[in-house]
């Protein structure tokens, strides 16, 4: 879908009761938006919407969801103390550069917010990542994710043990679900790489 920046904030505008706002496929014209000061928004869903940018400020927002295949561009303001569902789902490209920026940049966009309910990752590669890059980048503060959801479409990549340690250097999960989507029988690669995980101690 076309639509302006300057349209849809027109819209926005004319609709002061509006509870639910869903952008899907909003890739074209509409670069940036704002919802400033809406005590109406309740539910946000952003799907597809790629190289999107937004502000949100939304006292009684319950619910925000995020689908694409790009680290979200939104600033939170005032965060919600009703925010009770927050969830990002990423799907990589095959080929995508994923290294020590990528997870900083990840780790910048999530402690944008208080708490995440769920991140959920898809990768298609899996790379070695410099751990001493991301030191240097380290924050005081941590992003609170509850949930990591993280798919390895195996056995299109090769796993990487550093490349689970970036990710949970990135997002602090208090649980992280692995899943190896694979229809072959478990290879001596993916046993020492579960073994891996078992024996880390954060």
């Amino acid at each position: 879908m076309n639509i302006s920046n300057g349209f849809f904030q027109h819209l926005f505008s004319r609709s002061q009761s509006l509870e639910s706002l869903i952008l899907d496929c909003v890739y074209k014209g509409l670069e940036r938006f704002k919802i400033c000061g809406s005590q109406s928004v309740r539910i946000l869903k952003i799907t597809d919407c790629n190289g999107i940018a937004g502000e949100i400020d939304a006292s009684n927002l319950v619910s925000l969801e995020y689908s694409a295949y790009q680290i979200p561009m939104l600033k939170i303001e005032n965060e919600s103390s009703q925010l009770k569902h927050s969830h990002i789902s990423l799907d990589s490209y095959p080929g995508d550069n994923l290294n020590s920026s990528w997870f900083c940049e990840l780790n910048k966009f999530l402690l944008n917010s208080i708490s995440w309910s769920q991140v959920s990752l898809q990768f298609y590669e899996c790379n070695e990542i410099n751990m001493k890059d991301l030191q240097l980048h380290q924050r005081v503060a941590t992003p609170q994710v509850d949930v990591l959801n993280v798919n390895f479409l195996w056995p299109l990549i090769d796993l990487c043990p550093t490349f689970v340690d970036a990710l949970l250097w990135s997002c602090h999960p208090k649980r992280f679900n692995l899943r190896l989507s694979t229809l072959e029988e478990p290879t001596i690669e993916m046993i020492c790489f579960m073994d891996h995980l078992l024996n880390m101690k954060n």
